[in-house]
């Protein structure tokens, strides 16, 4: 206990020697320290790399030679992922973190978020086909086609745009040529 204490003693010599001792206790230091890290990040503390959540205690001598706590309190904040599904024409490309895709396939982009770690976010894209499709179709003269409830009588191309079942347009050009009649005369006796 901290005081002033007073001892006899009795010297080599004979003679009475009083000593005074004036103690001093020193209280025992105990520090609280909150750090906050990303997921990728680590924490040095007490010559360990920590990257955990967690309370981590170690004890240090302080200037007076005393023994000194520190507790850690250390929030590992968690890497949001985003999850994001799209569906497109092969004729629309879809922009992603500043590109425009039109493959099929899963594309993944690193942002800043709220809490200043990383966040992920996953794109999942299916790109469906757009397609087009040529028909060659040959009528003889004075015969009819139709295409797109249009009666066709005359050689060209012609062309129709539809929707698919996944509402991609699909393109289907017709061809079609008109033969002349053969006119064969026969004679019979």
């Amino acid at each position: 206990e901290e005081g002033t204490y007073t001892a006899l003693f009795i010297a080599e010599n004979g003679c009475d020697s009083t000593v005074t001792l004036h103690l001093s206790v020193w209280p025992l230091q105990e520090t609280t320290i909150s750090a906050t890290i990303c997921a990728n990040e680590t924490y040095e503390f007490d010559g360990t790399a920590l990257n955990a959540s967690g309370t981590y205690t170690a004890v240090f001598s302080d200037e007076n030679g005393c023994d000194s706590t520190v507790t850690l309190l250390l929030d590992v904040l968690e890497t949001p992922i985003t999850q994001l599904s799209a569906t497109i024409c092969s004729n629309e490309p879809y922009e992603f973190g500043g590109e425009f895709l039109s493959i099929s396939g899963t594309y993944a982009q690193i942002l800043t978020a709220e809490n200043g770690c990383d966040s992920f976010v996953v794109l999942n894209l299916v790109v469906f086909p757009a397609p087009t499709i040529n028909r060659f179709v040959q009528i003889c003269a004075g015969g009819e086609y139709e295409f797109d409830g249009q009666i066709l009588t005359e050689s060209g191309v012609y062309s129709v745009l539809l929707t698919t079942v996944n509402n991609c347009d699909s393109l289907i050009t017709l061809h079609l040529t008109v033969t002349d009649t053969v006119q064969t005369a026969l004679s019979a006796t």
